[in-house]
């Protein structure tokens, strides 16, 4: 696992390096809002398009071998990106490195389903997440220095390919599997076989409806999330005449506080025996955090920006719990998961689209950010209709019901 976080953490810088090299490739290529924001949509994009795929028809082959395949890949288009002599060569570069990253994400729920059992993977999902929390502070506070030790943001591109590189290499050495650890609900159709009864893996969709709630949780809230780490740093940098680095170090509070908020959630969780109120209640403090920045001056930033690290990114190992706590075969799992990080990413790939446009069509990043923050009060209302799945608690019900 330790390799696959540090595949995450990196993974991510990736990702989010956009908001802070935008200033950057504007100048250079002479970018439009709306282009920019399919720049900060390409992760969402790839995770939106094939997660599902991937869960249903990749999760049948080794998790090692799909893992340093991706790898390569990924290393091959970060290099492409740091060479990219245009915008659109650079947005497919970009777009490939990120389907390479989510070919992979299906393998690493295998992976953990071979290795983890139980509570545990409440608490591995926190700490995966803290790995991605970890990548997005360096991309928004170490990200700005780099680059001006590497020469700008097709530098950091080719650091990144050499990392990449490095990891491959060292899961070549370190990447192991082992039998999966399932044990079967009681009344499980497919408790006698290696697979449902019918329909496959993909069938769990149908047997367990509740997944599509599930899914659908973070949508609004993915919308306002993605914005807000494209956009912020250039609002900060234009209403506010920032430095890009005084900008990084600021923001940078933000991935801070999503590291203390998924690092504790599952440990939480697992202390109330409960999942559903670290998922409403955060859905309801977002949107007052984010309304709450845009209206405050720099200097009263910080302790806002913690809290909204907290409240969005706890919220996720949350969410990719639930499938664990209901118990569904291995591949299920996948399935399940592929189905959150479908229709999740749908709405982080809209939101900076959508915020690029009404940039485009107020002429105020600023009135256009007020416009989609709001929304992410979607993930209170929704995570309200969800049924509680902590194990405690499921066979609590079960004891009730017999």
């Amino acid at each position: 696992m330790a390799a696959l976080w540090v595949l995450d953490g990196t993974s991510t810088v990736m990702i989010f390096l956009i908001g802070v090299a935008l200033p950057e490739i504007r100048n250079d290529f002479d970018t439009r809002p709306v282009q920019e924001g399919f720049l900060g949509a390409a992760f969402f994009i790839a995770l939106t398009t094939l997660s599902l795929p991937s869960a249903i028809w990749m999760s049948r082959f080794s998790p090692r071998l799909l893992t340093l395949l991706a790898l390569i890949g990924m290393m091959v288009t970060a290099a492409a990106q740091g060479f990219a002599p245009n915008y659109w060569i650079l947005f497919a570069a970009r777009l490939l490195f990120m389907y390479a990253l989510v070919s992979r994400t299906q393998a690493e729920v295998l992976l953990i389903q071979q290795w983890f059992s139980g509570p545990r993977i409440a608490v591995l999902n926190s700490v995966t997440v803290a790995s991605f929390g970890l990548g997005q502070l360096a991309a928004i506070g170490a990200v700005p220095l780099i680059m001006q030790l590497v020469g700008g943001w097709r530098g950091v591109h080719l650091l990144l390919a050499a990392v990449y590189a490095a990891v491959a290499v060292a899961w070549l050495i370190v990447g192991r599997e082992r039998p999966y650890q399932y044990t079967p609900m009681e009344g499980d159709p497919a408790a006698q076989g290696t697979e449902p009864a019918a329909g496959g893996p993909a069938g769990v969709m149908r047997r367990h409806p509740v997944l599509f709630l599930l899914a659908s949780t973070q949508f609004g809230g993915a919308i306002a999330w993605a914005s807000f780490i494209t956009f912020f740093p250039t609002f900060a940098l234009e209403t506010h005449g920032l430095s890009l680095i005084a900008v990084g170090v600021i923001f940078s509070a933000f991935p801070i506080g999503g590291t203390i908020g998924s690092l504790t959630v599952g440990l939480l969780s697992n202390l109330a025996r409960r999942r559903k109120p670290f998922i409403f209640l955060p859905g309801f403090v977002m949107p007052i955090l984010y309304l709450t920045i845009m209206n405050l001056p720099p200097g009263a930033w910080l302790p806002f920006l913690i809290a909204l690290g907290i409240m969005t990114t706890s919220v996720v190992p949350m969410v990719l719990t639930v499938p664990y706590d209901m118990q569904l075969r291995p591949r299920e799992v996948a399935v399940a998961v592929g189905l959150v990080r479908t229709i999740t990413p749908l709405g982080s790939a809209i939101g900076p689209i959508l915020s690029g446009a009404l940039q485009e069509q107020t002429g105020s990043l600023e009135q256009a950010l007020l416009i989609v923050l709001p929304v992410s009060i979607s993930v209170g209302l929704i995570g309200l209709l969800l049924p509680e799945s902590h194990p405690a608690r499921r066979s609590a019900q079960s004891v009730r019901a017999e």
